[in-house]
C-alpha cells in the first residue's frame, strides 16, 4: 500500500519532460537571436566611436575645438499649406570631422510657427487660428573655405515634425480648448554662408527648404507643402 502510494506521489509531482524541452527550446532560440542583435549593435557602435575618436584625436584640434553650436532665427513662408509668414528658430549641434572645411554632422531642433484662415481644415473646427511644427532633424553636410574669413556650406537632413495645433470641443454647455498633434516626416535642404569674427566664432545667413512627406491638417498634396525660410545667427563652440 505504501508503495503505490509513492508512486501516485510521484506520477504527481514529476514534470514532464515534453513541456520542459519545447520552453527550454524557446528560451535558447529568444537568447541566440538576442545575442546575435546584440552582436551588431556592439559592433556598429564600436566602429562609429573608433571613426569619430580617429579624428578628434588629430595632433592639432582637439574634441572641443569641432564642436559647434549654431543658432538662428528667421523668416517662415509657407504658402502652399495656406499658412501666413513665420517665424523659425533653429537649435543645433554640428561635430565637423575638420574645423575649417569638409564633412560635418549636425543635429537640430527647429521651432516653426504660422498663422492661418482657412474654411475648412483636417482635424480641427478653428477656422483662424496658430500652428507650430516641432522639427527634430539630423544629417550630413560639407563646408568649403572661401576667401579670407567666409566659408560655404550644404545640409541635408531628415526627421519627424510634430504639427501642433488647437481644436474646440464642447461639453454640455462649456467649450473646451484642446491641443492636437500630428507627426510628419520631413527632409530639410540647407545651405548658408559663414563669416568668422574669431578663430571658432562665425555670423552665419541660411537659406532652407523643408518639404512634408505626409500631409498635414492644412493641405492635401503634401510633397507640395514646403515651407521656405530665411535666417540669421551665430556659430561658436563652448570653448
Amino acid at each position: 500500500m505504501i508503495k503505490e502510494q509513492e508512486k501516485s506521489y510521484r506520477k504527481v509531482t514529476e514534470p514532464t519532460p515534453v513541456r520542459y524541452t519545447y520552453k527550454q527550446n524557446n528560451i535558447n532560440l529568444k537568447n541566440q537571436i538576442l545575442m546575435a542583435n546584440s552582436k551588431y549593435v556592439i559592433i556598429t557602435f564600436t566602429l562609429l566611436i573608433i571613426t569619430i575618436k580617429g579624428y578628434a584625436q588629430s595632433p592639432k584640434e582637439s574634441f572641443s575645438s569641432k564642436l559647434y553650436f549654431p543658432f538662428s532665427i528667421g523668416y517662415l513662408n509657407s504658402p502652399k499649406n495656406n499658412l501666413e509668414p513665420g517665424i523659425i528658430v533653429k537649435m543645433a549641434m554640428e561635430y565637423r570631422f575638420h574645423s575649417t572645411d569638409g564633412m560635418f554632422l549636425r543635429l537640430n531642433y527647429d521651432n516653426r510657427s504660422n498663422s492661418y484662415k482657412k474654411d475648412e481644415i483636417q482635424g480641427t473646427n478653428i477656422i483662424q487660428g496658430k500652428i507650430k511644427f516641432n522639427d527634430y532633424l539630423g544629417g550630413i553636410g560639407y563646408r568649403i573655405s572661401g576667401k579670407r574669413k567666409l566659408r560655404q556650406f550644404g545640409l541635408l537632413q531628415g526627421g519627424l515634425s510634430s504639427c501642433v495645433y488647437q481644436n474646440v470641443a464642447t461639453s454640455q454647455d462649456n467649450f473646451i480648448m484642446k491641443d492636437k498633434a500630428k507627426t510628419i516626416p520631413i527632409i530639410k535642404l540647407t545651405t548658408g554662408a559663414e563669416y568668422y569674427i574669431g578663430k571658432s566664432a562665425a555670423l552665419t545667413f541660411e537659406l532652407d527648404y523643408i518639404w512634408h512627406l505626409k500631409d498635414t491638417p492644412f493641405g492635401q498634396n503634401h510633397m507640395n507643402e514646403g515651407a521656405f525660410g530665411i535666417s540669421i545667427g551665430l556659430t561658436t563652440t563652448l570653448f
